[in-house]
């Protein structure tokens, strides 16, 4: 294959201090982090993505811009960030992360009404 994307589809989960718990973290971690590693490692393993091709991972900007209650976004992306750069040391293949800004505010909603991105 010439490119191989991986985003995760739950929404974050934004957990103050005193109520992360080790299970919740735990199930977090497992499809935005090692959801991604397992992926990138089953494909890299089978040779599938070509020389000249690329991996993309989606993060986002809370590994450098925390805002309080993102201790499990703000640790996820900060080692999907250099996950990703370690893919890029000694493939013959690019690798990126798309990074969207989180922000304050307005969220969209899903067309059945519930909660957004």
């Amino acid at each position: 294959m010439d490119h191989l994307a991986y985003t995760a589809g739950e929404p974050l989960r934004l957990t103050m201090m005193p109520d992360l718990t080790p299970e919740v973290a735990r199930s977090f971690w497992e499809t935005r982090y090692f959801g991604a590693l397992s992926m990138v490692w089953a494909i890299t393993q089978a040779g599938a993505v070509r020389d000249g091709g690329s991996i993309v991972l989606t993060g986002g900007n809370a590994g450098q811009r925390p805002a309080a209650g993102w201790a499990l976004g703000a640790s996820n992306c900060g080692a999907l960030d250099a996950l990703t750069r370690q893919l890029a040391t000694p493939a013959p293949r690019s690798s990126s992360m798309a990074t969207p800004y989180s922000f304050d505010g307005y969220r969209p909603r899903r067309r059945d009404g519930g909660p957004g991105v």
